[in-house]
């Protein structure tokens, strides 16, 4: 039997068409609902509000540049992840209506997580190291303490020297503006020599940022778990 050149192309095409249609009728679009959680992560300050400096090193920046480096890590891990702030301005010229428009942000991202991004500065320059702080009400103290024990384990400890810095409560209102579990990780201090090294250290974020992202997880699965 004869197969003629044009009577192959034909039925090529025709199969084609078929596992495309099969294909289409089992296609499921993609939905957020079925991402791991929901992160708000928030850059602090922004715009004016410049936050603490050294130099030419500005807090708002560094903030901005973990903030997004931290949505890739949890975007990697299956989280649908929500910025507050995406550029170097604010998003209000008020502070007070800049922190409004955050809330509102995060009402609307109902996230199993808020994580606000800082930098620390502090009179006395041989202070150093990663600290965790979370509301006063204590609403978010475990998420706080938990959060604190595994970066003093795998961040403080190996770069800082130190694994005895303690997560502390204050009246924050980006903690206690929403009923969403939500912590202020201030990165480092800028005023210490050995830390604004590391601010600079794309590896070091990244380890930090990871910890953090770790801390997440292990909340997630106690929630699943509960």
């Amino acid at each position: 039997m004869i197969i003629r050149k044009e009577h192959v192309i034909v039925a090529s095409v025709f199969v084609m068409a078929v596992v495309a249609t099969i294909l289409c009728a089992f296609y499921i679009p993609v939905n957020n609902s079925l991402a791991k959680g929901v992160v708000v992560v928030d850059a602090g300050h922004g715009g004016m509000d410049g936050g603490v400096s050294y130099g030419n090193m500005i807090e708002a920046t560094i903030n901005l540049e973990m903030a997004r480096e931290f949505k890739s890590i949890l975007e990697d891990r299956g989280y649908k992840v929500v910025l507050t702030r995406e550029s170097t301005n604010s998003l209000a010229s008020k502070k007070k209506d800049d922190m409004q428009k955050r809330k509102e942000i995060i009402l609307k991202s109902k996230p199993d997580m808020v994580v606000s991004l800082h930098v620390n500065k502090y009179q006395d320059s041989k202070r150093r190291g990663v600290q965790v702080f979370y509301d006063d009400t204590k609403k978010n103290k475990d998420v706080g303490e938990q959060l604190q024990y595994l970066i003093n384990s795998n961040v403080n400890k190996k770069y800082a020297g130190r694994d005895d810095l303690k997560s502390l409560a204050g009246d924050y209102f980006i903690c206690k503006c929403t009923p969403y579990p939500t912590v202020i990780v201030e990165c480092g201090f800028i005023s210490n020599e050995g830390d604004r090294k590391l601010l600079n250290d794309s590896s070091y974020k990244k380890h930090l940022l990871s910890t953090i992202a770790d801390g997440i997880d292990s909340m997630m699965l106690s929630k699943v778990s509960a």
